[in-house]
């Protein structure tokens, strides 16, 4: 309920953002990835965040937290393409 009000608030859909959080749950249990962690903010208010799957932590396998730190890399591919499609959006 706290999850959907905070959505809720900065203009995110909850369902929508339950269907993501989803989405990332099946690739963790498929096997696809080992653990995901995602937030999502409008407008500087963070609407929801989960992280699900396992991580290697000082060589022992742990469940991945939200305090749980990634090194991500070519990260700035993702950053430059989704400002091309707000871009694009805006004409």
């Amino acid at each position: 309920m706290l999850r959907e009000r905070a959505a809720s608030a900065v203009g995110i859909d909850p369902e929508r953002l339950e269907q993501l959080f989803q989405r990332a749950e099946k690739e963790v249990a498929e096997g696809l990835l080992p653990s995901a962690q995602i937030a999502v903010a409008r407008e500087g208010k963070l609407a929801g965040m989960r992280t699900v799957g396992d991580v290697t932590h000082e060589g022992r396998a742990a469940p991945a937290t939200d305090e749980t730190l990634y090194c991500i890399f070519s990260a700035t591919k993702a950053i430059t393409s989704a400002a091309a499609w707000l871009l694009l959006q805006e004409g």
